[in-house]
């Protein structure tokens, strides 16, 4: 008699809901063999201990340094500046607002990816998560305090055209 062997392959994804960002995974190979049960059971309590680690690091590292963002601002088409003309604070608009990120991020935490005429892109932008009152602060409204300070400070008005999904804020001037 041919006896079948049979093995159960299994993955586990931890998702930031935030980001939609597989963080920590963990896979294996179970064989059925005499005690399946118990070499599934086995299995998954190392593998559920490993992913708890890795979830706790993940948190930790988003309360220590912030929370990801990427920032895109643009300006409109029929808009009658551009991010290299001067402000009336004697920068450029490109420049005051990279000074802004600077002063706004989690230790300056940013990678300027374009800077043109008509856009600044942000990656690895990481910002608070909690506010000093203790209440969650988001990348939504990290960018309100930046279109609030855009237009005291450069007297430029900003709209938000940031997507559903909040992790990408996005300022058109």
């Amino acid at each position: 008699s041919t006896s079948l062997e049979k093995n159960l392959k299994y993955r586990i994804n931890a998702i930031d809901t935030y980001t939609n960002k597989v963080f920590a995974s963990v896979t294996s190979d179970v064989n059925k063999g005499n005690d399946f049960f118990g070499n599934l059971n086995k299995s998954s309590n190392g593998n559920l201990d490993k992913l708890s680690t890795d979830i706790q690091k993940y948190f930790s590292d988003i309360a220590y340094k912030g929370r990801e963002i990427t920032v895109r601002i643009a300006v409109e088409r029929n808009s009658n500046i551009n991010l290299s003309d001067e402000s009336i604070e004697g920068d450029t608009y490109a420049d005051w607002i990279i000074d802004y990120m600077k002063v706004n991020t989690i230790k300056g935490t940013y990678k300027l990816q374009r800077n043109t005429n008509n856009e600044l892109f942000f990656e690895n932008v990481r910002i608070n998560v909690i506010n000093n009152d203790g209440t969650q602060f988001s990348a939504y409204d990290w960018g309100r305090e930046l279109s609030k300070s855009i237009r005291k400070n450069l007297g430029v008005k900003t709209t938000n055209k940031t997507p559903k999904k909040i992790k990408t804020i996005l300022y058109c001037v």
